[in-house]
């Protein structure tokens, strides 16, 4: 299967600025493919029509649709300038990311790492680390997951003035 023709035939669609489409690894051996779709125009529905991006698939085979689609506001990018796989938020996690959420890539990705650390359902964009119950503790090791998920270094002191999603999100974007 070639993701890459997923991606040209969803990309046709007038509805759609652009995709990507990737192998997603749900575990125990279940790998599916995932759409990551960039909207031509807003609102989404408007743009898509009343079946969406699925319309561009008709010409593929069934078991070359992807099982799941997220829309997003931009696709993540590499300092190259192309698309950051590693970057893009697990389809999963409902509301992450998608259109309407106002959430970036970076900052889903970023969201669903405190949701892991602080033991919660929902992190607000500009809720306070603290104030959803998190400790010195519980900081440290969010930074170490956050260093290891964009391969980078940061202090805990970019954290100074606030302790939000969009602030720590600012120091990748």
């Amino acid at each position: 299967m070639e993701p890459g023709e997923v991606e040209a035939a969803l990309n046709t669609h007038p509805g759609v600025a652009t995709s990507v489409v990737t192998a997603w690894d749900y575990g125990e051996g279940d790998v599916r493919l995932v759409a990551y779709l960039v909207p031509a125009g807003e609102p989404v529905e408007a743009a898509w029509g009343q079946q969406g991006p699925v319309d561009a698939l008709t010409a593929l085979p069934s078991h070359m649709h992807p099982s799941a689609f997220v829309t997003l506001r931009s696709l993540p990018m590499t300092a190259n300038g192309k698309v950051d796989r590693n970057a893009l938020p697990d389809p999963r996690q409902s509301g992450d990311g998608t259109e309407g959420s106002g959430l970036s890539a970076v900052q889903a990705e970023i969201a669903a790492i405190w949701r892991q650390v602080l033991g919660v359902a929902e992190v607000d964009l500009d809720g306070d680390f603290f104030d959803l119950g998190g400790t010195s503790l519980t900081l440290v090791r969010m930074f170490d997951r956050v260093n290891a998920h964009f391969n980078t270094d940061l202090d805990i002191s970019v954290l100074v003035d606030e302790a939000t999603v969009r602030s720590l999100a600012a120091n990748f974007e």
